[in-house]
């Protein structure tokens, strides 16, 4: 079973993708900016260089 930050990420990468861009996101999915960032953050993470 996935975590509410693993959810929280899939839903957000999924929103950056179509709009491009982070806050616009936050807002759709209804949280913060911070939170927004920090979970955006651990998913660059999670990629590495494919990040880049």
């Amino acid at each position: 079973m996935a975590s509410k930050d693993e959810r929280d990420m899939d839903a957000l990468a999924e929103k950056v993708e179509r709009h491009g861009s982070i806050a616009r996101a936050a807002r759709q999915l209804g949280m913060s900016i911070y939170r927004a960032e920090s979970l955006w953050a651990q998913i660059c993470a999670g990629l590495g260089w494919q990040a880049a």
